[in-house]
């Protein structure tokens, strides 16, 4: 008799991803309020950046299989060589989907999208920091929402076209990013009662 094998299903769970996905790591020389001081950047060559903070380094296969789960299946992976961008639980990420990992060349970061976006992105951030006064430890929420306003934003590269809906085919609705930014000045009015008016019907 002959044995089966079970074929593993893991790659064909989540949305295939018509894209391969670079990723590098960020650091910040300050640790924010959540105790983060990386963040793991997930870049398709159609500018879609995802930006996971992260407390060190290790959590980067964590972070790898989060985008998977939440976004979809790439092609394949390209990343720096980086040990954590290879090995421990982001080689087990990467067998689970049965991705295929390559590397660029040692000191060409042009070879990789992920430093294209880590440069942008800063440069972004710290322009909305300098405009709305944000303290330097909310860094972590301020690179996320960077990255979430980004790929909702159309590029003339894409025609026109957001980097979410060339990934997704779904397009973003960006009315929730009218009204406030992450970090606004908000008044709060609170109505104070007198103790007469606090129960209408009295103690009996």
């Amino acid at each position: 008799m002959r044995s089966r094998v079970r074929t593993r299903q893991s790659p064909t769970r989540y949305p295939r991803l018509n894209s391969y996905l670079y990723s590098d790591t960020l650091f910040s020389n300050t640790k924010s309020i959540r105790g983060n001081q990386y963040a793991q950047l997930f870049v398709t060559d159609k500018h879609y950046c995802a930006i996971k903070p992260m407390k060190t380094k290790g959590e980067a296969g964590e972070k790898l299989n989060e985008f998977i789960t939440t976004t979809g299946n790439p092609e394949g992976l390209i990343t720096d060589g980086a040990k954590e961008e290879y090995h421990g639980r982001w080689g087990e990420v990467r067998k689970k989907f049965l991705l295929h990992q390559r590397q660029t060349e040692p000191h060409s970061a042009w070879q990789s999208h992920a430093e294209d976006a880590i440069r942008e992105s800063k440069n972004h951030y710290r322009r909305l920091m300098d405009r709305k006064r944000v303290p330097e430890a909310l860094w972590d929420f301020g690179m996320e929402y960077i990255s979430y306003a980004r790929n909702r934003i159309a590029h003339p590269t894409l025609d026109n076209r957001t980097p979410l809906e060339v990934l997704t085919g779904d397009s973003p609705d960006i009315s929730e990013l009218l009204d406030f930014s992450f970090y606004d000045w908000v008044k709060v009015y609170v109505q104070h009662h007198s103790p007469s008016s606090a129960n209408p019907l009295g103690d009996g």
